[in-house]
């Protein structure tokens, strides 16, 4: 929500720290949660701290992927917000 916030005000390099964080808290939480790591998952992970680090350098970032990004990664979260419920 944060980078989706900061994005929103076209605050790039925020937007990019707060993706950044976004991505790292998901993969520890999963992590936590004794959930496995899936594929699709991992992609969406990395693909989220490549768009991230291009939004802190100020470089070569298109706003369609950074809109992709964001939303893959909120549906990751939700996932991972169901699996904690569940445990």
């Amino acid at each position: 929500m944060k980078a989706a916030k900061a994005w929103a005000k076209k605050w790039v390099k925020k937007a990019g720290h707060e993706l950044q964080v976004a991505a790292v808290s998901l993969e520890h939480g999963f992590v936590w949660a004794g959930q496995k790591l899936e594929a699709v998952m991992i992609n969406v992970i990395d693909d989220a701290r490549h768009i991230a680090g291009k939004l802190i350098e100020g470089v070569g970032w298109a706003t369609d992927e950074v809109g992709k990004a964001i939303e893959y990664l909120g549906r990751e979260i939700d996932k991972l917000g169901k699996a904690v419920a569940g445990l």
